[in-house]
């Protein structure tokens, strides 16, 4: 168990079937870095990303109604 000391929820979160389900949690104190805990680099709201820019998307739900768990990479297309 590692205790949370803050947790943030997505604004718009409305359930599983929602959309917007994602969490940030900071945890107090900190996670020791390993082979299954590792950091990530969040860009600023502002950073454009253009049109066709390569990305990996991954989550622990579907992608796609009746779709498959995981993730796949691909361009990052139109959308908010």
């Amino acid at each position: 168990e590692l205790p949370v000391a803050e947790l943030v929820v997505h604004p718009n979160f409305q359930g599983v079937r929602g959309g917007h389900d994602l969490a940030l949690a900071r945890l107090d104190p900190p996670a020791t870095l390993g082979p299954n805990v590792g950091t990530v680099c969040l860009p600023r709201p502002q950073h454009p990303f253009p049109f066709g820019t390569l990305c990996w998307v991954t989550g622990w739900g579907n992608v796609a109604e009746n779709g498959q768990l995981g993730g796949f990479g691909g361009a990052l297309g139109g959308g908010s």
